[in-house]
């Protein structure tokens, strides 16, 4: 065997024992920022910070129901006081709806249903606060614009007026997927109901794809500087397209939205 070809094995197997070794870094690293979350928020709303004279209430079913449903009823009157829309998301009945001042303005059926593991890693009274407060949206994305733009030509005379008709919008073609991310350090994640057309497999690809590379860029330079990557559970809803389009635009850049969490008791 050639000396250049030694070099080049050795630098081979070098190169791959190291990006395997980073690779396990960032994998136990990641476990530990799941963890960490799961703790933190544990003692911040859990059983310990709850009241101890209720702390064998939280061992009962049915007290733990009205708790859930008083949380979010709670947390409901909160974002109608704000006088703006706001978004509602009931878990329990796979129901999300627009409200404005507590009133349902539109509401669309949940098709599919997925929340991070690490929400059941968490105790019941902290499952409870957690959303018993309106969660104010930070941030968010998505594949379609937020506000529309329609194009007029300016009619030159009274009769071109007649003639000539607003461009349409032509996002209310494609696929529709968004995300909101709140000040709490949740994220949820709305995709339109699946269909089988090309146009919905490429944008669905290329949105989760971003999102992925965006994540893992973010978590990789952390690891590298030797500290642990932020974590953010998520929730995933899937429901049609056009509520999926009506419920992005109609949302403020800074509203708020309550869940309605499905304990798993």
């Amino acid at each position: 065997m050639s000396r250049k070809r030694k070099i080049f094995l050795r630098f081979t197997f070098s190169s791959l024992l190291f990006l395997f070794a980073l690779w396990g870094y960032y994998v136990v690293l990641s476990v530990r920022a799941v963890n960490s979350w799961i703790q933190a928020t544990n003692e911040k709303y859990g059983l310990a910070a709850a009241n101890r004279e209720a702390t064998a209430n939280w061992e009962n079913e049915s007290y733990l129901r009205l708790q859930q449903k008083n949380g979010f009823l709670r947390a409901k009157m909160k974002m109608a006081a704000t006088d703006s829309i706001g978004l509602s998301l009931n878990l329990a009945d796979s129901i999300i709806s627009l409200e404005i001042s507590g009133v349902t303005v539109s509401s669309a059926k949940i098709k599919k249903i997925r929340a991070s593991r690490s929400l059941e890693g968490l105790d019941f009274a902290a499952s409870v606060k957690l959303f018993s407060e309106p969660m104010r949206i930070a941030g968010s994305g998505a594949t379609i614009v937020k506000e529309p733009i329609i194009e007029k030509i300016a009619p030159k005379t009274a009769d071109e007026a007649g003639i000539h008709s607003p461009i349409p919008d032509t996002a209310r073609k494609e696929p529709v997927f968004f995300e909101l991310w709140f000040e709490s350090g949740l994220k949820l994640l709305v995709l339109q109901q699946e269909n089988e057309s090309r146009l919905y497999r490429k944008n669905r690809l290329n949105f989760l794809w971003k999102r992925a590379i965006k994540r893992t860029a973010k978590n990789l330079n952390s690891v590298i500087r030797f500290k642990k990557p932020e974590y953010h559970p998520e929730i995933l809803i899937m429901i049609p397209a056009a509520d999926a389009r009506a419920i992005y635009r109609a949302i403020p850049e800074n509203g708020r939205v309550v869940i309605c969490y499905n304990i798993d008791f």
